[in-house]
């Protein structure tokens, strides 16, 4: 009887055991958090250098990319329907092309950022000025999600280097998030075309207030072609100004056409 009671008693305490482990397995980072510790990796300093040089590039890649696309209708490049603009200097994309719907999905619009973002990465990586050291890198991938309110960028970028008889293997990805309202303005954008399809011979002016921006711009290019400009102030901290730019094509009246996009685009700068 009392052998019996023993083993129901190891049993007890080997179930209580493999519970706690797994609590503390599950909860893991955010004990190490709470106590300031990491479970990451931690390197040499002149290893950690060359990741710290990595990291800051990824910022500055993200952030310039979130920061530029959204003035290019959301495209790096532009491989479909898009009109000059002088005053701009750069290609817009046609979001509406005479009732027909053009305007980029999110999904392309996150293709977009990656490569534009892995177009600046490369511009800002150094890997020379570490001379000391024998680096082998792996191609660049990056992944991205666009929010209503931010955007995540995931950069992994695999390295191995070697240093005297220590060879070191980065393969931590890179992680950023933008505040900016990227996502929030693409939407605005897609309810501004799907509004010019319904209602393709009025231009409503409560309509294009009515969609919470600071600033709606909308200015006649030519007898054709119109152009949006949707600014929002709040994204990036509110420490510079956010502009969506894309473009419209339908037929309009004369009256309108008269209105010059130099008097409109000066008012901006």
């Amino acid at each position: 009887m009392q052998k019996r009671g023993q083993f129901t008693l190891f049993i007890i305490l080997g179930i209580a055991l493999i519970l706690i482990l797994g609590i503390v397995y599950y909860y893991k980072d955010t004990l190490l958090d709470s106590t300031g510790l990491s479970s990451s990796i931690a390197y040499p300093s002149e290893i950690q250098e060359i990741y710290d040089h990595i990291e800051e590039c990824t910022e500055f890649a993200a952030e310039n990319a979130v920061s530029n696309i959204a003035s290019t209708g959301g495209y790096f490049e532009i491989s479909r329907n898009s009109v000059y603009i002088d005053e701009l200097g750069y290609e817009l994309p046609y979001y509406y092309d005479d009732g027909e719907d053009l305007s980029i999905s999110l999904d392309s619009l996150e293709e977009e950022l990656n490569t534009y973002t892995e177009e600046l990465f490369s511009s800002c990586i150094f890997l020379e000025d570490f001379s000391d050291f024998d680096i082998s890198e792996e191609e660049v991938f990056i992944t991205s999600i666009i929010n209503n309110n931010t955007v995540e960028l995931d950069l992994e970028y695999p390295l191995t280097i070697q240093s005297g008889e220590e060879v070191y293997y980065l393969s931590d990805s890179y992680e950023t998030e933008i505040e900016a309202n990227l996502g929030w303005l693409h939407s605005l954008a897609q309810d501004i075309v799907n509004y010019d399809i319904e209602n393709p011979d009025e231009l409503d002016l409560d309509y294009l207030l009515s969609l919470g921006l600071n600033k709606v711009t909308y200015i006649p290019y030519d007898n054709e072609t119109f152009v949006y400009i949707l600014e929002d102030t709040t994204s990036f901290n509110g420490e510079e100004e956010y502009r969506y730019i894309f473009a419209s094509y339908f037929p309009t009246d004369e009256e309108t056409a008269g209105l010059s996009f130099e008097e409109y685009w000066e008012s901006l700068l």
